[in-house]
């Protein structure tokens, strides 16, 4: 996961690939997320950061402050609108992530996300829509209106079921689940969450080759139960997502990424319309990180959504991160 997702996958966060020295697949967002969900309110960064521990400890501790703007939305045929003019639809979200290491091929993690929006002359609503300004019960229109709170907890797990060798890519299994603890009805300024609980599974690969390390991970998410407004807006019913990350190792401890993530959603009910029951977005991440201390370090990435990609019922948005991580 505003997501993220603001697809709300945030169970890869957390995976780990490396044999003897585990490694968390963790969500640089995607904390992690499926773009154009909660998750994208809730998670702490849009691509996917290989952390690997070494011998550093067993708790990996990552927090994470982001700045999302919606630039706007694509209704169910892909053609793409611009917020209304004038408006600002921004959230400002913190994300502390912690991940633990029990033994060289387990991890258990969770993901504790704050949250706060400001809807300018606009708000979102339904099915990745963006909508002129709102009114209140006079239908007197209303500029501006401010809120958060508590996001979609989520907890996760991964197994490294297979530790790779000089041919085959290194293999791990994970699963999640994703709890209703942010706010899905009301003022859509406080929105923080689908208003569900879901579950995920899914599988991550890694390949090194000499500094280029190459990761993809593809999962699914079933919502457990059905939101009180099945319109909700970060809402993206059963879903598919799949990632690509590379990274690529330099002097002085630096790391540059580029992670591509998609999804694609299907929600079904007595109200929704075909049009409306089709989901899908693609989000380019590319990333700078700086490990400072072998332990220590600190990320940036720009998340972006390109003009090509599975576009349906999605919102658009630009999005910075800046995050620490350390293991203890």
């Amino acid at each position: 996961m505003a997501i993220r997702s603001p697809f709300a996958l945030a169970a890869i966060a957390a995976t780990a690939i490396l044999g003897v020295q585990p490694a968390a697949l963790a969500c640089g967002t995607c904390g992690c997320g499926l773009p154009g969900s909660n998750a994208e309110v809730t998670s702490f960064a849009n691509g996917v950061t290989l952390f690997d521990t070494g011998n550093a400890g067993k708790f990996l501790i990552q927090t994470t402050l982001s700045f999302r703007d919606i630039t706007g939305n694509f209704n169910d045929r892909g053609v793409w609108s611009e917020k209304p003019v004038g408006s600002s639809l921004t959230t400002v979200q913190g994300n502390l992530g912690i991940t633990y290491y029990p033994t060289d091929s387990w991890t258990l993690g969770v993901q504790l996300p704050l949250a706060s929006s400001r809807l300018y002359g606009a708000q979102w609503g339904p099915y990745g829509s963006v909508s002129s300004a709102f009114f209140d019960d006079e239908d007197n229109p209303i500029g501006e209106r401010t809120g958060g709170g508590l996001g979609d907890v989520s907890l996760q797990g991964s197994y490294l079921a297979f530790a790779g060798d000089d041919f085959l890519p290194s293999l791990a299994l994970w699963a999640g689940a994703i709890l209703p603890t942010g706010n899905a009805a009301g003022d859509p300024a406080a929105f923080t969450g689908s208003g569900v609980a879901s579950g995920q599974l899914g599988l991550s690969a890694l390949k090194a080759y000499g500094p280029l390390e190459l990761s993809a991970s593809v999962g699914y998410q079933r919502p457990l139960t059905t939101p009180s407004v099945v319109s909700s807006a970060f809402y993206v019913g059963n879903s598919g997502l799949g990632q690509l990350q590379a990274n690529l190792d330099l002097p002085a401890g630096l790391r540059l990424g580029l992670g591509v993530s998609a999804f694609r959603g299907f929600i079904s009910g007595e109200n929704v319309a075909p049009s409306a029951e089709s989901l899908g977005k693609l989000k380019v991440t590319p990333s700078v990180e700086w490990r400072f201390l072998p332990n220590q370090g600190l990320r940036v990435a720009y998340g972006a959504d390109p003009s090509l990609g599975p576009w349906l019922n999605a919102m658009t948005d630009r999005t910075f991160y800046a995050s620490y991580f350390c293991f203890l």
